[in-house]
């Protein structure tokens, strides 16, 4: 899903600016590439895997790359905003094997409420807009997500960005 902030002030631009995003859970890269083909220009992508992490460095090189947790990144993040500069995008690929239906331990949990830890990290994206009063952002994840067991994350990310 999608959230967009209309800020209700028109800006005339003589000429398009590249749209800055954020990549969060940035992987090897692939929704980063997507988005630079689309002009956008990624200020910073933050991944915790070791390999994605040095493939993000091999395949682009002038980018900065947190390498770390993203709950570290949130609580440091007051401290890189003035070099990050203005975000007007957030992309947001939180970890996947809790919602997936392909990880059998999650599949096959019966409890419903169990905390688990690498989801309750998708928790972390409504923060990181409101620090970043971003104009947009997109929440990409699995199918698994809209299950029973896991559409409560959905509900509390969709209802804090409503309050927003």
């Amino acid at each position: 899903f999608g959230y967009f902030f209309n800020r209700t002030r028109v800006k005339r631009l003589r000429r398009r600016e590249k749209i800055r995003s954020l990549e969060l859970f940035a992987g090897a890269g692939g929704s980063l590439q997507g988005y630079h083909n689309a002009a956008f220009h990624t200020v910073m992508a933050v991944e915790k895997d070791r390999d994605s992490v040095r493939t993000l460095r091999a395949n682009n090189k002038d980018l900065k790359v947190y390498d770390g947790c993203i709950r570290t990144f949130s609580q440091d993040f007051a401290k890189m905003a003035l070099a990050l500069g203005r975000i007007d995008h957030i992309h947001f690929s939180s970890p996947c094997q809790d919602f997936s239906m392909a990880n059998r331990k999650v599949a096959n949990s019966a409890e419903e409420n169990e905390p688990r830890e690498r989801a309750d990290l998708s928790l972390l994206l409504v923060d990181l807009i409101r620090k970043t009063a971003c104009d947009t952002a997109v929440f990409e994840n699995v199918v698994g997500i809209w299950s029973r067991k896991s559409c409560r994350y959905l509900h509390t990310i969709t209802a804090d960005i409503i309050k927003l």
